[in-house]
């Protein structure tokens, strides 16, 4: 088995005529942590929304070359795109929690879109999700309660439970700690540690610090170029790309 589970190979991505990714070519290794850096507009969000098919329902998209998930092109019309969403959940900025579900029926909502029936297996995984991030004891009386009164922190949380439940191979965020307080990025930033070792990550993220605290691997990406991309120790303290320089050291973005 190949260390790299998602490739992709001279991936382009346009919206009518404006070209959103150019010749992006990066891997993602199991189980660790990959961030996405770059300033505003650089391509980020597009990519991530590229790896698990939600850019392909974008109006005036086009998509040219490849990306490679466990060794199958997933951009084959053939593709199952329930089954690529399974596999490769999404956490993204704003926590997409619904105020007409209770807290247990956010968990368990993946696994109902993904129509396992089971009770008693659904029961299990909400439960096993939410103590994985030490959420259990805060939220097993409010199950039944829906979310609009807890904290920013406690939401992002519940989305993220949401895609442990599916025992995803990748979850894959945008921002997921941009609207959420200082205490709760921090504690958001050790529940990503402490899971990476069973389920690989890759992120978006504005803060050079962030991905400099948490990511094995990061990107750079600028004007939706991949400039390069490595062990982040390596890419903060050695840039190979005197862009990636200026964007480290704040001479842009």
């Amino acid at each position: 088995m190949s260390k790299f589970f998602l490739e992709t190979k001279d991936l382009e991505a346009y919206l009518f005529d404006k070209t959103v990714l150019h010749r992006v070519n990066f891997s993602a290794e199991r189980n660790k942590i990959l961030s996405i850096i770059g300033p505003r507009g650089s391509g980020k969000s597009t990519l991530l929304r590229c790896l698990n098919g939600l850019f392909e329902e974008q109006p005036g998209h086009k998509l040219t070359g490849e990306i490679f998930f466990e060794g199958e092109n997933i951009l084959d019309k053939s593709y199952d795109r329930l089954s690529l969403r399974r596999s490769l959940s999404m956490v993204f900025a704003r926590p997409t929690t619904f105020n007409h579900l209770s807290v247990f029926e956010n968990v368990a909502l993946g696994m109902r879109i993904n129509h396992i029936q089971s009770g008693a297996e659904i029961g299990d995984m909400v439960e096993k999700s939410l103590r994985r991030l030490n959420l259990w004891s805060t939220l097993k009386d409010q199950l039944h309660k829906t979310p609009e009164k807890l904290s920013a922190g406690h939401r992002q949380l519940i989305c993220l439970a949401r895609s442990l439940a599916l025992r995803p191979t990748a979850i894959l965020m945008d921002e997921p700690t941009g609207v959420i307080g200082l205490k709760a990025t921090m504690q958001f930033e050790q529940y990503l540690r402490e899971i990476a070792d069973k389920v690989s990550i890759i992120m978006t993220t504005s803060s050079r610090k962030q991905a400099a605290r948490i990511s094995d691997r990061t990107a750079f990406l600028l004007d939706g170029e991949l400039i390069e991309i490595g062990k982040t120790s390596d890419l903060f303290m050695n840039p190979k790309d005197t862009r990636t320089e200026d964007f480290l050291t704040g001479r842009f973005g």
